[in-house]
C-alpha cells in the first residue's frame, strides 16, 4: 500500500488513485479549510482541492448551501 507523502507522491487519493475511507473521514477536514482559508503547502492544497472536486464533496456542498441559516426549532429556550 503506497501513502501519500511528500513531492514523490504518485497518487491523489491518501492511499492510491481511488477514495477510501481514509479520504472520506479527512473530507470535511478539507471543507474546513476552505471554509476558512487555511494556508497549505502545495501537497495539502493539491490534496484539498481533489477531495472538494470529488463528485460527491459537490453534492454535500451544494446541498449544504440550500440549508437554511437558522432552524426555528432550534431556537428554544431550556
Amino acid at each position: 500500500m503506497t501513502i501519500r507523502s511528500g513531492k514523490e507522491h504518485t497518487t491523489r487519493y491518501l492511499f492510491g488513485q481511488r477514495a477510501c475511507a481514509a479520504d472520506a473521514m479527512y473530507a470535511p477536514v478539507c471543507s474546513r479549510f476552505v471554509t476558512y482559508d487555511v494556508a497549505l503547502d502545495d501537497d495539502a492544497a493539491g490534496y484539498s482541492r481533489t477531495m472538494m472536486d470529488y463528485p460527491y464533496m459537490q453534492e454535500w456542498t451544494a446541498a449544504a448551501k440550500l440549508e437554511p441559516d437558522e432552524l426555528e426549532e432550534l431556537d428554544v429556550e431550556f
